[in-house]
Order: structure tokens, then C-alpha cells, then sequence
């Protein structure tokens, strides 16, 4: 891990071992890279970052790697500052639906709905910043200081995106809460008995 973010901890040096057993390269810590294109997780309620996420590969094929960095938006299809109101709300999650319908069967009508949508998404974005934008300049004008500050402070801590779909073992995209809730019991349950198995032999 040649460029790692910070200090290994022990998790850290597991993943090292681990990597140096199955002889495997880091190749997310390969490149030289600034500190803010290395941090994969935002530390929630502070504006720091750790880099939690790693990418292995076998050294053989570590030269198929030319480079690699971490996006430093949320997600491709989120937004930062992103606060909306119920029918706003639901033209985001009529995106949602309609990316999943994309990605599991990618027809030209599917990505067509998608992208008409996403316009439809990012003119609720411009909308919404000019508000916002006018709104700061009002309450800079009738001298609303600690307002004012209080809300510069939360457009610069910025919204924080989480994962909201996952993949079940088919491949098929997972956005229900429960069904997320049943996968990740059922993920740890398999790793944990591998674990068992392996100390095992």
C-alpha cells in the first residue's frame, strides 16, 4: 500500500497480509495521487474522509491497471446541497426506479425514459439553487448573520450520499429496505461459515 491515505489500522493490516498471501497488488493506493482524491468515505457529521475501499489484483495483471482515482462527487446521479420538497422527492425516486429498469434491461426506450428524467431531476437542482441562492442573499441583506453563516455552514459540509441499492446473488439490483436488511444477513452469514470452514482445515 504504497499510497495510502493515512495509518493502516487493524483492518488495514489485514487486507496487507491478506494481499502479500494470495500474492495481489493495492492498486488503489499504486498511484500517486492528492489527499482528496484518496478518500473513498465521508465520516458523517464532519467533513473528513478515510479510504476504506481498496481494489486487489493479481500481480500478474496489476500492468492492465494504468491508473485509477476516487470520484469525489456522492454519485454520478446524486447531487450535493440537494434538499427537496415532497414532489420533488418524487421525481428522484421516479429516477431511481427508472435507472434500475435501465441497468437491468438496457433498451433504447429504457435509457431514453432515464435521461428525460434525469433533465427533468437537474432542472429541480437549478431551481433549487437559485432559491437557495436568493434566499442567502435576502438574509444577507436584512442582516440575518447567524442565519446566514449557519447556512453557508451546511452548504459546505454538503449532503452526504449513501448507497441505497444493492445486488442480490442473481445480480438483480435490490432497493427495498427489508430485502437489503435480508442480504446483508445473509452475506455475513456465508463469509462467517467460509471463515469456519477454512479454520477448520
Amino acid at each position: 500500500m504504497q499510497y495510502q491515505r493515512l495509518a493502516c489500522n487493524d483492518n488495514g493490516l489485514k487486507l496487507i497480509s491478506f494481499a502479500i498471501e494470495k500474492k495481489m497488488k493495492t492498486m488503489s493506493t499504486h498511484f500517486k495521487k492528492k489527499n482528496i482524491c484518496k478518500g473513498t468515505w465521508v465520516i458523517l457529521d464532519r467533513n473528513k474522509t478515510n479510504q476504506i475501499d481498496h481494489v486487489l489484483i493479481q500481480e500478474k495483471y496489476a500492468k492492465m491497471i494504468a491508473n485509477m482515482r476516487t470520484c469525489r462527487r456522492a454519485d454520478a446521479n446524486s447531487n450535493h446541497l440537494l434538499e427537496v420538497q415532497n414532489q420533488s422527492r418524487e421525481e428522484i425516486n421516479r429516477r431511481t426506479t427508472l435507472r434500475i429498469r435501465m441497468l437491468q434491461t438496457a433498451t433504447e426506450e429504457n435509457q431514453k425514459s432515464y435521461q428525460h428524467q434525469m433533465k427533468k431531476v437537474k432542472q429541480i437542482r437549478k431551481n433549487y439553487t437559485k432559491k437557495k441562492r436568493e434566499q442567502l442573499e435576502n438574509k444577507y441583506k436584512n442582516k440575518e448573520i447567524r442565519n446566514f453563516y449557519k447556512e453557508i455552514k451546511n452548504i459546505k459540509k454538503g449532503y452526504q450520499s449513501r448507497p441505497t441499492h444493492y445486488r442480490d446473488k442473481v445480480g438483480n439490483l435490490i432497493g427495498d429496505e427489508t430485502e437489503k436488511l435480508k442480504r446483508f444477513l445473509e452475506y455475513f452469514k456465508e463469509m462467517l461459515s467460509k471463515r469456519a470452514k477454512e479454520y477448520e482445515e
